[in-house]
């Protein structure tokens, strides 16, 4: 119970860093407020999509389906840092908002 406790804490965070990250973020990848809408929008999209990911973790068990959604957000993450324009990385936030939406799945 303390690890899904921590994982859901770590999530939560994770959901804020960008927004203090964005400055620096901006300048590096000359991303303009425009293109940094896009990608805060690919991430609040892909989260909605959180029925699906109930479904799959309904489908193949909460306890496969957590290490497979967990694997992937650790994946995805650390993609982050090859991200070298906002469409990559307006991409990578929609898969991360997409394997974050099984977090709030409630159990």
């Amino acid at each position: 119970m303390g690890l899904l406790m921590l994982g859901s804490i770590v999530n939560y965070l994770t959901r804020s860093t960008l927004a203090v990250s964005a400055p620096t973020i901006l300048a590096d990848l000359q991303i303009s407020k425009q293109q940094y809408s896009w990608i805060l929008s690919a991430f609040q999209g892909t989260v909605m999509l959180q029925p699906i990911c109930g479904y799959v973790l309904d489908v193949i068990g909460l306890k496969i389906g957590f290490a497979i959604f967990a694997t992937a957000w650790s994946l995805i993450c650390m993609a982050h840092g090859l991200a070298h324009s906002w469409p990559m990385f307006a991409w990578l936030r929609g898969l991360l908002g997409f394997a974050e939406g099984s977090a709030n799945r409630p159990a």
